[in-house]
């Protein structure tokens, strides 16, 4: 109950109302009646403006490493990078063959007629450069030390012999091919032939024939035998 403006009071309104009352009860509330029962829910409302961003989140643990990828196209060589410092030098190789140098001249030059019967070695008395090759000074067999292919040029200056014959021997063979024949009494015959010669292999010049010549005296040259290795 509430005392209206005629100082009565009349049966309670809704509380606190805006009685133009002037009497002290005109602002006591009425005691709060049951709450009713919630209507039906309002149409929604706009949606408000987006919010600040807030701060981002602790970062997560690592995935799993994914499939490795195709491999790209290689890329340009790059400049050549400074040249390195020497390395030490290796070990000193195996011995090589020997080259094809040898060779031998031989020679006869005397103050007195050679005589040289037929079926004998023609003598040098003197030697020339020898290298890989031997001889004795006044005798007959030359030797050589390596083996291969050997050019051997040979001559006579005859004072006597028509008719006679000079040959090679190769260790006391006669080789026919190396036969010259003295057409003349008077003057010098020579041959020369390749020769495929073993190491040890022992060559001479001979009186191939039964007839017995002399040869030139000093200052001539009675005979020559001249051996070089060309090939092996």
């Amino acid at each position: 109950m509430v005392i209206n403006n005629s100082g009565f009071c009349q049966p309670c309104n809704p509380c606190c109302q805006p009685y133009p009352c002037q009497q002290p009860c005109c602002c006591v509330c009425c005691p709060t009646g049951a709450t009713g029962p919630t209507g039906p829910t309002g149409a929604t409302g706009p949606t408000g403006s987006t919010g600040p961003t807030g701060p981002t989140g602790a970062t997560g643990i690592t995935g799993l490493t994914g499939f490795t990828g195709a491999t790209g196209l290689t890329g340009p060589t790059g400049p050549t990078g400074p040249t390195g410092p020497t390395g030490p030098t290796g070990t000193t190789g195996l011995q090589g063959p020997n080259g094809l140098i040898a060779f031998a001249y031989v020679y006869n030059i005397s103050d007195t007629s050679i005589v040289c019967p037929g079926q004998t070695d023609i003598l040098f008395s003197n030697n020339g450069p020898l290298l890989a090759v031997t001889h004795t000074a006044g005798t007959a067999p030359v030797t050589v030390l390596e083996g291969g292919i050997y050019k051997i040029d040979y001559s006579l200056h005859l004072l006597a012999g028509v008719g006679a014959s000079f040959a090679l021997t190769v260790n006391g063979t006669v080789l026919p091919s190396t036969v010259i024949n003295s057409a003349v009494s008077i003057g010098e015959i020579s041959g020369s032939q390749l020769l495929l010669l073993a190491a040890g292999d022992v060559v001479r010049l001979r009186n191939n024939s039964l007839t017995t010549v002399s040869l030139d005296i000093a200052p001539g040259t009675a005979a020559r035998l001249t051996l070089v290795r060309i090939g092996v």
